[in-house]
């Protein structure tokens, strides 16, 4: 995904995953759907799987640094 993708929303997004489990749970702030924003944070997950960027472990997402 490209930082031009990300920045045609055009503001601050607030999502949050309360349990590091993939699916997100809430939006503090954003302005199109949960389901899209959900959308981009599986290619985000997949993404840095694929980069070793993050790991899953027991069920959870875990970002390497």
């Amino acid at each position: 995904m490209t930082s031009n993708y990300l920045c045609t929303f055009g503001g601050v997004v607030v999502v949050l995953d309360l349990n590091a489990d993939g699916m997100l749970d809430r939006m503090e702030k954003g302005t199109e759907s949960l389901r899209l924003y959900q959308r981009l944070y599986r290619e985000v997950l997949s993404r840095g799987l694929k980069e070793k960027r993050v790991v899953k472990k027991d069920g959870m997402y875990i970002v390497v640094v």
